[in-house]
């Protein structure tokens, strides 16, 4: 077996436990750390959009990797990694002025700019591309597969799940205001989320080490 093949495990786990920290620790290093640092362009979004970037690279570099079948599960998976960092980006907004400066930091709009009639309809024809895959291709069967193999990724996609819930409620879209300042709430917000992106990045590791295994030798 190659290095490459020996660390996958172990940069899974270390990335579900720092997922597992900063979910937990969310709160009081957004407390913490200065308003400033949740803001948009701001320093957590940018190690998000890294993160991101990282687990597209990754995609893309398993894809290459991978027998026939599983081939198709991750080139229905480099297109949301796209979508997620394009998201993270305001599809390309950020890299302009900021449209208003506010208390709680610079704001940016799609608005200004103009390919934004396109973004809708593209976002919409990358996500219905991964979902036809995913259906012609039977992917769920192999997601089945894992599971009764107990190779699937549940802990991973827990934490996924948890951290984006989170990460809601802080952004106060769950109807639950928290007694913290704008800039506190936004840093806890982008804090957390940046916890769920690590574990979904475990997530993909997890599963090309599982599907990988199973290849005869």
């Amino acid at each position: 077996m190659n290095s490459f093949s020996d660390r996958r495990p172990a940069a899974a786990g270390l990335l579900k436990i720092l997922s597992l920290l900063i979910i937990i620790l969310g709160t009081p290093l957004g407390i913490a750390l200065p308003g400033w640092w949740g803001w948009e362009n701001g320093p957590v979004e940018n190690i998000q959009a890294a993160i991101l970037i990282f687990g597209l690279i990754h995609a893309v570099r398993f894809y290459r990797r991978s027998d026939d079948r599983s081939k198709w599960l991750w080139l229905a998976g480099i297109p949301l990694w796209f979508v997620l960092v394009a998201r993270e980006f305001s599809f390309g907004a950020t890299f302009l002025p900021p449209t208003a400066m506010s208390a709680h930091g610079p704001a940016y709009s799609v608005g200004q700019l103009p390919y934004k009639p396109f973004i809708t309809p593209a976002v919409l024809v990358l996500i219905a591309f991964s979902v036809a895959i995913i259906v012609i291709k039977r992917l769920a069967e192999l997601g089945l597969e894992l599971a009764r193999e107990g190779t699937a990724p549940w802990v991973s996609l827990g934490l996924v799940a948890v951290g984006m819930l989170l990460s809601s409620i802080a952004e106060g879209h769950m109807g639950i205001k928290l007694p913290f300042d704008g800039n506190t709430s936004q840093n806890i917000e982008e804090i957390i989320e940046f916890g769920a992106y690590l574990a979904l990045w475990a997530a993909q590791f997890e599963i090309f080490h599982a599907l990988s295994s199973r290849r005869p030798v």
